[in-house]
């Protein structure tokens, strides 16, 4: 049996968001495929339609190497960075949304493990925030650009 969750978009209508949606680290949804269409679903609670599948449409200046080493510079150089913690050794993935100008409209993580720590969610969330700039297209023309940056947390 399928359970729904109902979110007001305008004064006319509502629209339905199935159980097996992602979820993001608040617990509110992320992503959900309905029928043939894929929706990304803002903080706000708006949805955009987004590709289906979630292809690689734009990408860090650089490539994956270098967006490594930007994500290891705000992990390893980060104000409280403690060295004698224990090794969490463990993957984390984070969804940016970006408007046709690649602006960063959003930044949000995947429900995290149950032993992952909220410092590490800042210090990620808020660099990819502030990557703007950063990325550039690879295929043009669409109103919303999704990418899914995938870090491996030691």
């Amino acid at each position: 049996m399928a359970v729904w969750s109902y979110f007001l978009i305008s004064s006319c209508g509502t629209y339905q968001i199935p159980k097996d949606a992602l979820y993001d680290i608040e617990g509110r949804p992320l992503l959900y495929t309905a029928g043939t269409s894929q929706f990304y679903v803002k903080e706000d609670g708006t949805r955009v339609k987004i590709p289906l599948p979630l292809k690689k449409d734009i990408e860090f200046n650089g490539g994956k190497d270098s967006l490594k080493s930007y994500m290891n510079h705000l992990y390893y150089y980060g104000p409280a960075y403690d060295p004698t913690l224990p090794d969490f050794n463990y993957n984390e993935s984070y969804y940016i949304l970006f408007d046709n100008d690649l602006n960063i409209i959003e930044v949000r993580k995947a429900k995290k493990r149950p032993h992952a720590s909220e410092y590490y969610d800042r210090i990620f969330i808020d660099g990819l925030k502030k990557s703007k700039n950063m990325w550039h297209k690879i295929i043009e023309g669409r109103k919303w650009y999704v990418a899914l940056v995938s870090y491996r947390v030691f």
